[in-house]
């Protein structure tokens, strides 16, 4: 009984890390020149994002690992995607990993 014990004790810290969900894949991602406000338990900057056969800026991304963005220039970007169905508190349940920046176009805004 004391090893079965011991056993639980030794081994349950680590369980979370074996009972999470992660699904990993590739994607090409547009990403708007322009930064947008997103709030959740508070207001940051985030990405204006589609993927490349999308219309609608319809995903907004906090943090791409990897990525240097300067305002004013969209960029097609390689990402990897990875899904967690289980996130730690406070952290994003898809993170996303620069692999390539496929393009970076400066966009000149409409003067009218």
């Amino acid at each position: 009984m004391s090893r079965i014990i011991f056993f639980v004790i030794l081994i349950f810290p680590f369980s979370h890390t074996y009972l999470q969900t992660l699904k990993k894949g590739e994607d090409v991602f547009v990403i708007h020149p322009n930064l947008k406000e997103c709030s959740g338990e508070v207001t940051v900057p985030c990405y204006q994002a589609k993927k490349l056969e999308d219309k609608h800026w319809n995903i907004y991304i906090e943090h791409i690992e990897g990525f240097e963005f300067e305002e004013g220039n969209q960029y097609t970007l390689k990402l990897a995607v990875t899904h967690n169905d289980m996130p730690l508190r406070d952290m994003p349940s898809i993170t996303y990993k620069l692999i390539k920046v496929i393009s970076k176009e400066k966009i000149i805004p409409d003067a009218g």
